[in-house]
């Protein structure tokens, strides 16, 4: 539910297409040091209380993302926006309905699909790559995923100079490889050293896609 809201209030409150993708790269920064970061501190709070305060902590700062959330009023959308929607505004049958009706936005619906159901899959993929895959046990499941989060600050400082060539396909395309390949390179090579690179490769894909993709939407 967050991430629709959050792409809509963002094209509402942006003047110009042009803030979007500045817009979309800051907040996509934000989440990539995030997922560096909480892996870090949360291995700390594991190690040094357990993971009784660990989900103590984490449970506090949706808490606070919750009362920051809550201070945001309600936009309007543009006038221009809001001729677009007449009569079905904001309804999950008008988003369908847009999708089947433009022939890019369903390729580029399938494309972001599928990436984000391998991303789900990912999550659990990366538990056993460490446990089974690789033999690193659980600090290897906190290694991959903080080599992700590092690719992925990579990938949002890289996004910056792609969205100057002004060719949000050809990023999204790029992205979508750079997503892709590495899984393949593990499957190949599947070392401890080789996986932390791949998965920095990914990370860094995974922040062109995120911010190609939901700008391309937008």
């Amino acid at each position: 539910m967050f991430r629709p809201v959050e792409a809509s209030l963002t094209a509402s409150v942006a003047s110009s297409p042009e803030e979007l993708p500045a817009a979309n790269v800051a907040g996509n920064t934000f989440e990539s040091v995030g997922l560096f970061v909480d892996t870090s501190l949360g291995a700390l709070i594991i190690d040094g209380a357990g993971y009784t305060w660990a989900f103590a902590v984490i449970a506090l700062t949706f808490a606070t993302s919750g009362l920051f959330i809550a201070r945001i009023r309600d936009v309007p959308p543009r006038e221009a926006v809001q001729r677009h929607e007449e009569g079905d505004s904001g309804s999950i049958r008008a988003g369908f309905a847009t999708i089947a009706a433009e022939p890019r936005l369903r390729l580029l619906f399938i494309l972001y699909g599928a990436q984000c159901f391998v991303a789900g899959a990912l999550g659990v993929l990366e538990i056993a790559m460490a446990l089974s895959l690789l033999g690193t046990g659980n600090a290897g499941v906190g290694l991959l995923q903080s080599a992700s989060g590092v690719g992925a600050i990579v990938g949002a400082g890289l996004s910056v100079a792609l969205i100057a060539r002004a060719k949000l396909a050809s990023d999204l395309a790029l992205g979508l490889v750079l997503w892709g390949a590495p899984l393949l390179v593990i499957g190949a090579l599947p070392h401890a050293w080789v996986a932390a690179v791949a998965l920095a490769v990914l990370g860094a894909g995974n922040s062109i896609v995120d911010i190609s993709g939901i700008t391309l939407i937008q």
